[in-house]
């Protein structure tokens, strides 16, 4: 046999049977197929190949064996092995946290591709630079990227290439805050992965619903999804997938405070990680058993996870996961009075996301600063420090908003246009039908002068002829009219939907501003000495902020109640009242008052929705209770023959009747400014009891005060 067909016999053992060989085996195959090798192009694919190889268990060698191949390849002008060089190089760059460098090995092996035009490779190298881009929050460039990879994508025939595109680009817009695009892509991306037959690839798409669903805050459907993906992982015997998805679900639990149950699986996937020696997903399990150690106060030994979190990420080169730890390290180091090591703690976060070209991780690093700076009392540097973090936030979306921005102007000048085409074709239609008419009575004239009889004839034909064209024009215009309102209905559907998902952000945005002056006020009280009227000032601020917070979380209750009414289940009225007097807000708790609680029914609704009704129409009859006499808020029910009404009455200072109807309405303040609250909380009542088809209404009660009631159709 000669050396050629040695050489072709292995290259066909290793493309057809890569299975049946152990790593070193592996590795020593492609060793010989490289001493083998007569011709340079077959060297650099060796070399390149092995890189490959060597990659997860020994990147170090992997890059020295990228490095040679690309340095052989540009020796023999070999383009195809140049692209090939730098596209390994910047994939294997990217695993190691490093950006900026994978970015740029990435961008010149998509400019050889284009000029070879290797679309295959072409769009997995615009894929994996969106990637990049997305790891370092450039939400526009990596947009730019993911499309251009999209274009290539639609025309190849690879459904997993596709589906696994249209799900990194749903995770883009999920960042942004655009849940309803996100949604949309991750249905694009599990319909292509359903057509390639293939369940394991579904895994990954219903963790990313679950993902998106629980930043919504629908739980309950992020856990569904989570669920979905953990059978499916349990199926394929996807022990990766169990441990991921098992992890999702504890975050999910983690975010309901039910912290218990989240760290038995947080347990659960550590045990199996170390079992596999899964290095990339250890850590960050043992981080998430540290922040449960850290919120029950197990300081010492949150500090002993994160530590060893730190180690393991900092061993296999995740330097994009290791400055988190650090900054949840600082985190620890400031709850438990320790400045000087969180500062430390913060500036090595602080240089790697400089480095790496992380804006995320620097923006999260000033605000620890900030954070740093109040309890030292550098109130000068703190405010320095969260002006620059929220500048670096506004620079990770600005762009994206302005070409989002241009987007919506543009759909809204071909709306207008298709708009006034159609307007046109009805009016040509209009002008069609009166020339035919005007014809028709033409002939009908003509007729006439020819005979009587015909005349009658013909005027009746005409007749039915009439009504059968107004018939079939009147059909024509429902059919249209029914055809519009479908649309505006579809319309005002997604609209509202954006205007729920505005409003959240907005109102979430303005409530960390605002905590941020409650925070500096706070702190200027303790740490400040001021005469005169200074105190009244920074008591205005104070109360200002609070009242904003507590707009900013009524205006946020009221927009989020239609996500929560779909749970219900039988709850015990008296007992669920009982439980919730602890949320009452502060102010309202430190006051003295009686409550009577009578003979309630069960009712079938969502208990959360439930507390917030009751919470919201005590703590309005607390508040608004009559000078020198102590509140008195009694809560009862009865029944009719159709319905039952419920009833909490208090003994404050009751309404006018010309008001009665007005109470309900968003942000309606009828009392003075010394009284506090947001006038959302009887807006927000009245929503609930709307949502399950109840009625509400104020009266004044027997013997002064003020009466709501309501009713709710679930009672029984």
């Amino acid at each position: 046999m000669t050396t050629k067909h040695k050489l072709l016999l292995i290259a066909s053992l290793l493309s057809l049977s890569p299975g049946l060989l152990s790593g070193q085996r592996m590795a020593d195959s492609l060793w010989a197929v490289f001493n083998l090798a007569r011709t340079d192009t077959a060297k650099v694919n060796t070399l390149l190949q092995l890189g490959i190889h060597y990659s997860a268990a020994a990147p170090d060698s992997a890059f020295l064996l990228f490095d040679r191949g690309l340095s052989l390849a540009e020796q023999v002008a070999y383009p195809e092995g140049i692209g090939q060089a730098h596209l390994q190089t910047g994939i294997l760059l990217l695993k190691r946290s490093d950006y900026a460098a994978s970015i740029e090995h990435l961008r010149q092996a998509s400019s050889l591709f284009q000029q070879l035009g290797d679309d295959p490779n072409l769009a997995l190298a615009y894929n994996r630079a969106g990637l990049a881009y997305y790891r370092v929050a450039d939400y526009t460039n990596a947009l730019d990227q993911y499309e251009k990879s999209l274009e290539i994508e639609n025309r190849l025939t690879n459904p997993i290439q596709l589906a696994g595109l249209l799900q990194n680009m749903a995770l883009v817009y999920e960042r942004l805050g655009d849940y309803t695009k996100a949604l949309d892509l991750l249905e694009r991306s599990l319909e292509e992965k359903k057509k390639a037959g293939d369940e394991k690839q579904l895994i990954s798409t219903y963790s990313a619903f679950g993902t998106v669903y629980q930043k919504l805050k629908q739980f309950e459907e992020a856990k569904k999804n989570y669920l979905a993906a953990l059978n499916l992982a349990e199926k394929a015997n996807d022990t990766r997938g169990v441990i991921l998805t098992k992890y999702n679900i504890g975050t999910v639990l983690e975010k309901q405070d039910n912290t218990d149950e989240a760290l038995k699986l947080y347990l659960e996937c550590l045990k199996l990680s170390k079992e596999l020696d899964f290095k990339p997903y250890t850590p960050a399990i043992l981080e998430a058993i540290g922040n449960i150690s850290m919120r029950k106060g197990n300081y010492e030994l949150a500090e002993s996870q994160f530590k060893e979190a730190l180690e393991m990420k900092e061993a296999i080169g995740d330097q994009h996961g290791a400055g988190y730890t650090y900054l949840n390290l600082a985190d620890l180091f400031l709850r438990t009075k320790r400045p000087g090591q969180a500062a430390a703690f913060t500036g090595e976060a602080m240089k790697m996301g400089q480095a790496r070209e992380i804006l995320d991780l620097q923006k999260e690093g000033y605000f620890m600063l900030m954070k740093i700076d109040s309890v030292q009392g550098n109130f000068g540097s703190a405010l320095a420090n969260f002006r620059k973090g929220h500048e670096l936030a506004d620079s990770m979306v600005n762009l994206e908003v302005k070409k989002r921005l241009a987007d919506l102007a543009a759909q809204n000048e071909l709306q207008t246009a298709t708009l006034q085409l159609k307007e046109s074709e009805r009016n040509l239609v209009i002008l069609k039908s009166r020339a035919q008419r005007n014809w028709f009575l033409a002939v009908c004239a003509t007729l006439f002068l020819i005979s009587t009889l015909l005349l009658a004839l013909w005027l009746n034909y005409l007749q039915k002829q009439k009504i059968n064209q107004q018939l079939a024009l009147k059909n024509t215009e429902l059919l249209e009219s029914n055809g519009r309102l479908q649309h505006s209905n579809q319309q005002l559907g997604l609209a509202n939907n954006k205007l729920q998902q505005f409003t959240f952000a907005a109102s979430h945005d303005l409530r960390e501003s605002s905590r941020a002056v409650t925070s500096f006020a706070q702190l200027l009280r303790r740490n400040s000495v001021l005469e005169g009227d200074h105190n009244g000032y920074l008591d205005y601020i104070l109360q200002g902020s609070r009242r904003m917070n507590k707009t900013l979380d009524d205006l946020l209750s009221y927009t989020d109640l239609t996500l929560r009414e779909e749970l219900r289940e039988p709850t015990d009225l008296g007992d669920l009242i009982r439980q919730s007097m602890t949320l009452l807000p502060e102010d309202t708790r430190q006051l003295a008052y009686n409550l009577n609680i009578g003979e309630l029914p069960e009712v079938s609704a969502n208990p959360a929705l439930l507390k917030k009704l009751f919470i919201n129409l005590i703590d309005n009859g607390i508040r608004f209770g009559q000078a020198g006499v102590q509140p008195e808020i009694t809560v009862s029910a009865s029944q009719n023959d159709e319905e039952t009404v419920f009833c909490v009455q208090d003994n404050g200072i009751g309404m006018e009747e010309q008001y009665l109807e007005q109470i309900f309405e968003p942000f309606f303040r009828l009392h003075p400014r010394g009284v506090s609250g947001s006038g959302l909380g009887l807006a927000v009542c009245e929503r609930i009891v709307r949502l399950y088809g109840g009625r509400i209404w104020a009266a004044p009660g027997r013997s002064g005060g003020l009466g709501i009631h309501f009713t709710l159709p679930g009672a029984f």
